[in-house]
């Protein structure tokens, strides 16, 4: 966890951002459960 906290000290907007862009990737998979062929292998 102390990890984490120095990542987030000295790079919070690139961590932030790391973390919506998992969100959204979460939220893809969990809206096109039936389409997963649909999500780019980029994301």
């Amino acid at each position: 966890m102390f990890i984490h906290s120095v990542t987030f000290r000295q790079k919070p907007t690139n961590v932030l951002t790391i973390l919506f862009n998992k969100f959204i990737m979460i939220m893809k998979k969990s809206q096109l459960p039936h389409q997963p062929r649909y999500l780019p292998r980029r994301f």
